[in-house]
């Protein structure tokens, strides 16, 4: 098997370094954005988003981008080149964007304008051109995941993401305008792809492109619409929250609802650095002939602990932002629905790991039959509570997403037959879960019972001891001797 000179070590690490500045930087964001940009304004912005999102639902790849670069790090773990695969992958992803672009230019001075005020449709002009830059930057990092270069994928992230954050920090400041933040995007964005041609450096071969392509499409059709088919119906329900949000609750309501989703985004992207590297040392693992039950059990446990690490400590310091005057005005609203959102990312960090498991060893209908149950019993849920019990706001989206939630993990429970990853995704989710039930209700004092429920899962932690050997290596070495304490030394 090939390998690259980058090790999953310095990926994830890097992939943690960048998610924490994002995060800090985010902190700062957040408390320009509540002083400076109006909530009304700020609800406008991604409803007009999320209108775009819906939109390219109609322009999809059916999956066969994500076969092919599953191939393609398949193929590498062979000990093979997958420059074709670039090649193929460049030709697909290229073709759709322009379409959607172009379709996004004819469509909105005849429908966009009439449901979004005139004053917000230039937004829509900056943000073809955020598509068409992150085509170009989602093809060159999914060739960088290929062949295993998780530091350089990581570190083109950190550099467009700061870049991202501290212009958009800035300028929020000088222009007090929501379309700082879709044009800091695209900087953002710019500098990412620059990078990253820079690392790679490699020109597609259309030749080789068509070749593949024409040899293989209906394999990669069949391989491929069924993760698409997931993630077409994960994304559309997404989007068609934001919008049922916007129809039933209102543009405020929105801004909530999106403030309490970027608060689940400071807990989730460090567990998102670990999937990232997972799927690939999963595909190479596969090619090889390796062992691939023991690199997921490894990856599960370590995952499900570290979220509930992450997400104990995010509701405990929830009702802190305002008090320090992080977050300010109509904002303040967010943070319960926020804590609220986060206490569900336990569960949403074991789903995702073995759904992206099934798919990369071709068992993908598998996976979408577990996918499309837990996404029914959210958006079902959604819809029956915003229409029956739309007093309750935004609480509706968070037992429409425990509901789903639940589906999902009672499913794979009984699939991975694993009674201690059972156990202890229940016991490591419950004190999340309790922690912000206490903050919702107001029925104790902060923090004294949430900072009582974060020491659980760290309980737990040394009782069970989650992590393994293989799952320490992929650790910072600052934390080692920390996650020590977690390990199984027979492992």
């Amino acid at each position: 098997m090939l390998r690259s000179n980058e090790s999953a070590v310095s990926g994830i690490l890097l992939g943690y370094i960048a998610s924490i500045i994002n995060y800090s930087l985010a902190v700062i964001y957040f408390t320009v954005l509540t002083r400076f940009i109006s909530l009304e304004d700020y609800g406008y912005y991604n409803a007009l988003l999320s209108i775009a999102g819906i939109i390219s639902m109609f322009f999809p790849t059916l999956g066969i981008d994500w076969a092919i670069v599953r191939e393609g790090a398949v193929k590498y773990g062979e000990g093979k080149d997958p420059l074709e695969h670039y090649s193929a992958l460049f030709l697909i992803s290229i073709s759709i964007t322009m379409a959607y672009v172009i379709t996004l230019i004819i469509i909105t001075p005849l429908y966009i304008t009439s449901v979004i005020p005139e004053r917000f449709i230039g937004i829509i002009y900056l943000y073809i051109l955020y598509v068409i830059v992150s085509a170009f930057v989602n093809i060159l990092s999914s060739y960088l995941w290929m062949i295993g270069r998780f530091a350089t994928q990581s570190l083109g992230t950190l550099i467009g993401g700061m870049i991202f954050r501290v212009s958009e920090i800035i300028l929020i400041i000088m222009f007090k305008t929501v379309y700082v933040i879709i044009t800091t995007m695209l900087i953002g964005q710019i500098f990412t792809a620059l990078f990253y041609f820079y690392n790679v450096r490699k020109i597609p071969v259309l030749r080789q492109g068509i070749h593949i392509l024409r040899n293989n499409f209906r394999k990669y059709f069949s391989t491929g619409i069924q993760v698409w088919i997931l993630s077409y119906l994960g994304t559309i329900s997404a989007n068609m929250s934001i919008y049922l949000i916007y129809m039933f609750l209102g543009p405020s309501y929105t801004g909530l609802y999106t403030t309490a989703n970027n608060m689940v985004g400071a807990v989730t992207a460090l567990t998102g650095s670990v999937i990232n590297v997972f799927r690939s040392r999963l595909a190479h693992v596969y090619g090889s002939g390796g062992e691939v039950k023991n690199l997921l059990r490894d990856y599960v446990r370590a995952t499900v602990f570290v979220t509930s690490l992450l997400s104990a400590s995010a509701i405990v310091a929830s009702p802190a932002l305002p008090i320090i005057g992080i977050v300010v005005g109509d904002y303040v609203k967010a943070m319960p629905y926020g804590a609220a959102l986060i206490s569900l990312s336990t569960a949403s960090s074991l789903s995702s790991l073995y759904i992206n498991y099934l798919w990369v060893l071709e068992r993908g209908w598998h996976a979408l039959d577990i996918g499309v149950k837990s996404l029914a019993g959210y958006i079902v849920s959604l819809v029956i509570l915003l229409t029956y019990a739309g007093s309750l706001g935004l609480y509706t989206v968070v037992i429409a997403g425990f509901i789903g939630s639940m589906i999902g993990l009672i499913i794979i429970f009984r699939e991975l037959g694993a009674s201690e990853i059972a156990l202890e995704t229940i016991l490591l989710w419950i004190p999340s879960i309790a922690s912000a039930y206490i903050y919702v209700s107001r029925s104790i004092l902060w923090p004294i019972p949430q900072i009582i429920l974060m020491l659980a899962p760290i309980v737990t932690g040394l009782l069970r001891k989650p992590l393994t050997a293989s799952a320490i290596d992929q650790s910072p070495r600052i934390f080692r001797e920390i996650l020590a304490m977690f390990t199984d030394k027979r492992s």
